[in-house]
């Protein structure tokens, strides 16, 4: 998922943009869909790719935190702090991906705006108390 954003866009601009990006990016998941959550559930009974998809995954994380912390230097104008926020953004959009590919009827496009809209609407005040695990 690649959003589209400018430089010094806002936290709900991003948030629009990625809703937007995970929209587009719905049909070519669709191709791939089966084949990812087999690997999945294969990965799920081997603790070596479970370790190998753990680094992985940690390595593409750890990017997108420096992403958002080069964007938000100040994390109190974030809703959590960078880790916990690229953590929910890809639980959110692997979520929504495969709930809309499996029931698109309850998960049409107003409901992935939505979903991005509350976290744009986030008190980031509440960035302050919270700490990553």
């Amino acid at each position: 998922m690649r959003p589209r954003v400018s430089a010094g866009a806002s936290f709900a601009e991003i948030m629009r943009a990625m809703a937007a990006a995970l929209i587009e990016a719905i049909p070519a998941r669709a191709r791939v869909g089966a084949g990812r959550l087999r690997g999945l559930a294969y990965a799920l009974g081997s603790d070596a790719l479970m370790a190998n998809a753990a680094g992985i995954a940690a390595a593409r994380y750890a990017a997108a935190v420096r992403w958002w912390r080069e964007r938000f230097p100040d994390e109190t104008q974030l809703p959590m702090p960078a880790e916990q926020l690229v953590w929910v953004l890809a639980a959110l959009t692997e979520g929504l991906t495969y709930q809309r590919l499996l029931t698109p009827e309850l998960i049409p496009d107003a409901v992935i705006h939505a979903a991005f809209s509350a976290l744009a609407s986030a008190s980031p005040a509440a960035a302050a108390g919270a700490k990553p695990p």
